[in-house]
């Protein structure tokens, strides 16, 4: 499969999303969200280097562990 979904590790509130699709992410520096969780910020960053392709929360969206945040195309 040439995608990867980034999921959620924790349950909350989208408090901001940084990035937008065709986006070009670097592995470990390039934050994709914040949740807030019980009023501590959690930052989601990418174990992968490429481009977003898809996006599937917005801003002051409720999500809980596991439901899928973005996906990143794999191939060039």
């Amino acid at each position: 499969d040439n995608h990867k979904i980034i999921y959620a590790m924790v349950g909350g509130i989208i408090q901001s999303i940084s990035v937008y699709i065709n986006d070009k992410i670097i592995v470990d520096q390039t934050i994709l969200c914040t949740i807030q969780v019980m009023k501590t910020e959690i930052t989601i960053i990418s174990d992968y280097n490429r481009k977003l392709y898809h996006i599937y929360i917005k801003s002051n969206q409720l999500i809980n562990t596991d439901d899928p945040l973005f996906i990143i195309k794999l191939d060039q």
